[in-house]
């Protein structure tokens, strides 16, 4: 499981290892926690999104 934080380090996305062609995404918003399941190829867009 990666762990993303922001500039104020708090959490804001924890993303699951691939398996099976996907990745479990949970953000963690101001209104509560947001879980979505994407592609392995989408969830890489988004590591690399965040790391920007």
């Amino acid at each position: 499981m990666k762990k993303y934080y922001d500039d104020r380090h708090q959490l804001n996305m924890e993303i699951s290892d691939a398996k099976d062609g996907s990745m479990h995404i949970k953000l963690h918003q101001p209104t509560g926690v947001k879980k979505i399941t994407v592609t392995e190829a989408k969830g890489k867009e988004i590591i690399e999104l965040n790391r920007l």
